[in-house]
């Protein structure tokens, strides 16, 4: 195979902790450590923002397209006692639209078309690509972990530490299906973090817990 460089783009350093997403139409979102937000069109040209450049308390950024038109920007984690955690909502150009707050840490953020799902300390926020939030859900005495769906049901994680010596963590995971019916709840100790992940279309979750796979099925 043989090819060639099209073209060639510089930016600023963007540090050891960066992130970068590539829409379905080639346009390339990147993310840097101190903040920056970077968008390259497929012309080449560049567009940039700046999100909270000066606070070190906050790291691991993250930048993602949402649907057809739209870009989230913000940290996940803090070092600071009751500091709150920023993310940014823009429209497809870069222009801000929104910015959201979160009393705590974001373990994890899943976009699903023209919403996004932040998984936190305080629960699951889901919010629309302009930045109002659609539905929320949490459980007492645990922490958000993750939020998954498929056409046939919707997967919501949870987690604590264990108070018993022989675990450390107990997981909860809730499965809905499309229609917010509940399916099933599951609680399962575990002695690390594990992996979580549902089927792209059957009615399947899979927990992987080291070397121990336990499937989850939908009645």
């Amino acid at each position: 195979l043989k090819g060639k460089v099209l073209q060639t783009e510089s930016l600023n350093d963007l540090g050891e902790n960066n992130f970068i997403d590539i829409s379905a139409a080639g346009r390339i979102l990147c993310t840097g450590e101190r903040g920056e937000v970077y968008l390259i069109e497929n012309g080449g040209s560049i567009k940039d923002a700046n999100i909270d450049t000066k606070v070190s308390t906050i790291h691991d950024i993250f930048g993602y397209f949402v649907g057809s038109n739209a870009i989230i920007a913000g940290y996940k984690y803090t070092t600071a006692l009751d500091q709150q955690i920023p993310v940014y909502f823009y429209d497809g150009n870069l222009k801000l639209i929104k910015k959201i707050s979160f009393n705590g840490n974001i373990n994890n953020v899943t976009v699903d078309k023209d919403t996004i799902t932040f998984a936190t300390d305080q629960g699951t926020f889901t919010y629309s690509n302009s930045g109002n939030e659609i539905s929320s859900k949490n459980e007492f005495g645990f922490e958000g972990f993750n939020f998954e769906q498929n056409d046939s049901i919707k997967m919501y994680s949870f987690f604590k530490t264990a108070k018993e010596q022989t675990v450390s963590y107990i997981f909860k995971v809730d499965l809905f299906d499309n229609g917010d019916k509940e399916i099933g709840t599951y609680l399962i100790p575990c002695d690390s973090i594990p992996q979580i992940l549902i089927a792209s279309k059957a009615s399947l979750v899979i927990f992987i817990n080291k070397n121990i796979l336990q499937f989850i099925y939908k009645d």
